[in-house]
């Protein structure tokens, strides 16, 4: 089913939380499908689904599956093997909770260098299309040879005048291309692996990636899931097919006999210390408590990454702007530093 556009993360996470109250307090799970259809109409057509989908007899987690995804129907699974539902809806919850607040602290720490990205391309625009031209005229009238420089300014001053307004579906296109291209699984592997060879932004797609694997896996943990079923279910919440494959060796050790702590230490995506942590929550017999410490400690490190890379965008977001300033007013200018040299 074809999720509706108004339904994103932030609406998410309210649903769940009113979801998993209703049916704490006792309401049924019909009813609570009733109750909510009027608090919350962005998602009317996707519970009235799942509702149909039930009622004909059909697997819950399968109808979560098929309008909210993988996640979700894990979540639900666990919930309705448990008899717990509400509990499971309080996760998914905190969990999209969480992808809220993280996405708020995106968009406060991108604020700034998007805003710095269009002015640089508004004051290019501008020289380009006004200030390039004045000197053209000039130059032209004048005769001589022009610098190379200056050559392709001018070059590139009267491409954007002819081209520029064919440049403008042709970019609108190529963004809607690429939003649709990220639905394709292929693609994402391929950006996926492009993206973590990244500095910093790929540590931090890792870390990323490890919160929400962790995440699940101390829910499913606490549910006294059994662990290779668990670690099987985790992995598929996460979209690194790298860490995907360190999973797929942890289990592999784990039917060789080892213990899930030097399984862990043996791939190449899990820190000592965190194999160190869950063999302390191994040998304690209290393995979620130490895995919520570890999605604590990942959450404070996705936050000192996400404030180092700031730190790295916004001076170079004033470089790339000086620079494209600075090039465009040498080049204009170079000519008349020659003519003054010729003439002395």
């Amino acid at each position: 089913m074809e999720m509706n556009w108004r339904q994103n993360k932030k609406e998410k996470h309210k649903l769940f939380r009113d979801w998993s109250f209703l049916l704490k307090s006792g309401a049924s799970f019909s009813e609570s499908i009733r109750l909510l259809h009027n608090t919350h109409p962005g998602f009317e057509k996707e519970l009235e689904s799942i509702e149909q989908e039930v009622m004909e007899g059909g697997d819950l987690p399968h109808a979560f599956e098929n309008v909210f995804g993988r996640l979700e129907s894990v979540y639900v699974s666990v919930g309705a093997r448990s008899g717990d539902i509400w509990e499971s809806f309080e996760k998914l919850a905190d969990y999209y909770d969480r992808q809220k607040k993280a996405r708020e602290m995106w968009i406060e720490a991108m604020s700034y260098p998007v805003m710095v990205l269009l002015l640089s391309v508004g004051i290019f625009i501008f020289l380009i299309l006004f200030v390039v031209p004045i000197f053209e005229e000039v130059y032209r009238e004048s005769g001589g040879e022009l610098p190379g420089l200056t050559r392709a300014i001018i070059h590139i001053s009267e491409w954007v005048q002819s081209y520029g307004l064919i440049g403008i579906p042709l970019v609108a296109w190529a963004v809607i291309w690429l939003y649709r291209l990220r639905k394709n699984d292929e693609i994402k592997i391929k950006w996926i692996s492009i993206a973590i060879r990244i500095p910093i932004m790929g540590r931090l797609f890792l870390l990323n990636e490890k919160r929400r694997f962790f995440y699940l896996f101390g829910f499913l943990n606490q549910r006294k899931e059994e662990l290779i079923h668990t670690l099987m279910v985790s992995s598929s919440g996460i979209s690194s097919i790298h860490l995907k494959n360190g999973v797929d060796q942890i289990i592999r050790e784990l039917k060789e006999g080892n213990s899930l702590h030097e399984a862990m230490a043996n791939t190449n995506y899990f820190t000592s210390s965190e194999a160190l942590m869950i063999k302390i929550g191994e040998e304690s017999g209290d393995l979620p408590s130490v895995v919520h410490r570890i999605v604590e400690s990942l959450d404070q490190k996705i936050d000192i990454q996400r404030k180092v890379l700031q730190k790295m965008i916004e001076p170079l977001m004033l470089v790339i702007v000086g620079g494209i300033v600075g090039t465009i007013l040498i080049a204009m200018y170079l000519p008349l530093f020659q003519m003054g040299q010729g003439m002395e």
